[in-house]
């Protein structure tokens, strides 16, 4: 398989996880504002996902960044220096006694990550199926494999 195909196929498996963190929190946070789940829980339940999504986040930006792929790790590169500046300012934790007062501006960040997400999980899925079709549709690495195949039957 490809280098590029495997790639692609690391990066959709990691966009994917961290758009199932950050929806998972915009989830939590909408019944928390709701009135669904209780200030204690909601907050447990955000920060238990923070840091997890912040290093996944930061390993797919590393890997585009390391192939080589520059548009779509340089965008990655934005959204992770935005987590690593939130990150350093120890805004990253839903604190239980301000919650209410953070409800509003965290729905919004939230949903913010979730557009910038959704975007790069469809632009990794054309890039995934361009690379394994081109990958798999050249017949150059066909013909060296018969090749090899034949001299040592």
């Amino acid at each position: 398989m490809s280098l590029d195909v495997l790639v692609w196929l690391l990066c959709f498996v990691l966009n994917a996880a961290v758009l199932g963190m950050v929806m998972y929190g915009l989830i939590v946070i909408s019944d928390l504002e709701s009135d669904f789940i209780n200030p204690h829980d909601a907050c447990a339940n955000v920060n238990k996902w923070v840091l997890r999504e912040y290093v996944t986040q930061g390993s797919m930006t590393g890997l585009l960044l390391l192939s080589g792929n520059w548009f779509s790790g340089l965008c990655h590169a934005g959204f992770s220096a935005f987590n690593a500046r939130v990150f350093l300012r120890g805004r990253y934790m839903l604190d239980v006694t301000e919650v209410f007062s953070a409800v509003n501006r965290e729905k919004n960040v939230r949903f913010a990550k979730l557009v910038f997400l959704l975007l790069s999980f469809v632009l990794i899925i054309y890039r995934l199926t361009h690379s394994a079709v081109e990958y798999y549709l050249d017949p150059e690495p066909l013909r060296e494999d018969l090749m090899a195949g034949v001299g040592h039957s």
